[in-house]
């Protein structure tokens, strides 16, 4: 019981001492000093300084996560990307020390709670690829999303006199949106590729997620093909003249 009250002591401490620091920085010796225990009871809890700040992000990560995980998904999945991008930054903007750590250069592994909100994501674009509204396929789109959401979050948190505009996000979102998702209404004027790619798309989502009669090499060689199709910048024209 000793140990989980230290470790609880740790994190509130470090927590604490990152808000308050404007290098987005603390030493071992501080959280110590701070939480009232000793140096050896902080690296057999946390390892060294970067599984510590690891840890913190996780506990203060938390409840964030809590929500995201507890959250019923929307009747569209698409909604559910408009709704994860508008948490992101709010996220950051209410925690700024704690969004930077995150997402810090400096950090030799990504902390466990925003390896599950990628991995959150990645299903919520599963489900838009089974409903047949995802144009690349949902891991392509999960790192095209987080990479331009983390990029207007961090913009925001360093440079706001330069990112002023309060629709910021909101326009950013909606592009990327528009990127990733499928427009209902006429298609006439679409290419080749635009429409068999949200169908390839939709066909590996599905014969990944559904019991088939083909056997483990066949389900593997036909998500190959199925992702070619999903990736190609352009139908060869040997196939246009087919």
């Amino acid at each position: 019981m000793m140990e989980v009250d230290a470790r609880t002591r740790i994190l509130e401490a470090a927590a604490s001492l990152l808000a308050e620091s404007p290098e987005r920085d603390i030493s071992t010796r501080a959280v110590c000093e701070a939480a009232n225990v000793g140096a050896p009871m902080l690296y057999r809890l946390f390892g060294d300084k970067n599984g510590l700040l690891a840890a913190v992000v996780d506990y203060r990560f938390g409840r964030y996560m809590t929500d995201k995980r507890n959250r019923p998904p929307a009747a569209d999945p698409v909604d559910d990307l408009y709704v994860a991008w508008d948490n992101h930054v709010a996220f950051a903007l209410e925690n700024p020390t704690i969004y930077r750590v995150v997402y810090s250069p400096s950090l030799a592994k990504l902390p466990a709670a925003a390896d599950e909100a990628h991995r959150l994501l990645v299903e919520w674009m599963d489900r838009c690829a089974e409903a047949g509204k995802l144009k690349l396929p949902p891991d392509v789109a999960a790192q095209i999303f987080t990479a331009a959401c983390v990029g207007v979050a961090l913009s925001l948190l360093s440079a706001p006199d330069i990112y002023d505009d309060p629709d910021l996000s909101d326009r950013v979102r909606d592009a990327i949106i528009r990127e990733l998702i499928v427009e209902t209404g006429d298609s006439s004027g679409e290419r080749d590729t635009d429409i068999l790619k949200p169908a390839a798309v939709q066909m590996a989502a599905l014969l990944r997620s559904t019991p088939t009669p083909l056997s483990e090499p066949e389900v593997l060689m036909m998500l190959q093909w199925l992702n070619t199709i999903s990736t190609a910048d352009q139908v060869q024209d040997s196939q246009r003249n087919t």
